[in-house]
């Protein structure tokens, strides 16, 4: 089993984003047609969405609540045609860094209305950052990844989850990006396994991070600890819970996969600790 706590986070995304590749995402990108009937990928440039697919996805991501389904779904819809429309036509086709800031002016230009409340002549609306940057990465899953607030808190050490923070968590992350993905594909195609885990293990890694740096109090309420060690990142009960999970998890795959994740875990950490996005306040 993996010793260093590098080791133990790496082992973690590993894991995670191996099981959310066989429950989810595969799936998914069958659904959107980036990967065919036959397992194999289509070659497709950009993927399909219908609103079916995209409830699914925004669902297992836990991103549906913030794309309103009042009115006949009108908004949902809405969101789809954004995902099918010429706005996002040739997104896929940039590089990572272009890709990020056309997508944060999208969703700037393009929130969604919520449910008039009561006494309101003008519906609120809200900018969908982290819900646009998930489906988006099943248009095609080359070069990008996901923002949510967890992988923000492990970058820049705040919280939030808004548009102005993706934009600075992007520019951040791509500091380094190029290279670390590269590596870690190349470890992936060395295992034999699937190179578009490449982004996932990334997201993963930094969904740990950044849960770790969260700690809830008695009443339930959350608050950021800008300085976390490792140590404490590791042993927050939210992460103590999901890596007992994983570990788990890692077990029954070894049946199937014999050593490759462990092993693919151990190559990949030295990896994502040189991209220095995450700190230990030792």
């Amino acid at each position: 089993m993996t010793t260093s706590i590098e080791d133990d986070f790496a082992y973690l995304a590993v894991v995670d984003a191996y099981r959310w590749w066989i429950n989810h995402d595969f799936g998914f990108l069958k659904a959107t047609k980036m990967i065919g009937p036959d397992g194999n990928r289509t070659g497709r440039s950009v993927g399909e969405f219908d609103l079916q697919t995209m409830r699914r996805i925004a669902r297992a991501y836990s991103v549906s609540r913030n794309i309103p389904s009042h009115d006949s779904e009108v908004e949902g819809e809405k969101v789809v045609d954004h995902l099918k429309g010429k706005e996002l036509k040739d997104f896929s086709k940039l590089g990572f860094k272009e890709r990020a800031a056309k997508l944060v002016k999208f969703v700037r230009a393009n929130p969604v209305a919520l449910k008039l409340a009561p006494g309101e002549e003008e519906p609120k609306k809200r900018a969908l950052a982290s819900a646009m940057s998930k489906l988006t990465w099943f248009l095609n899953p080359e070069d990008w990844t996901i923002f949510d607030k967890y992988v923000s808190a492990a970058v820049l050490r705040r919280g939030g989850a808004g548009v102005a923070q993706m934009e600075i968590f992007y520019e951040d992350l791509s500091k380094g990006w190029a290279e670390t993905l590269a590596g870690i594909e190349e470890e992936l195609k060395r295992k034999g396994l699937d190179y578009w885990l490449g982004s996932r293990i990334v997201d993963k890694y930094l969904f740990y991070h950044g849960v770790g740096m969260f700690e809830t109090s008695a009443d339930g309420k959350q608050r950021i600890i800008e300085k976390a060690t490792l140590t404490e990142k590791l042993q927050r009960p939210a992460v103590e819970t999901m890596r007992y999970s994983l570990r788990a998890s890692g077990q029954v795959l070894q049946g199937h996969l014999g050593s490759k994740l462990e092993d693919l875990a151990k190559a990949v950490a030295p990896i994502l600790k040189g991209a220095k996005w995450t700190k230990d306040y030792r």
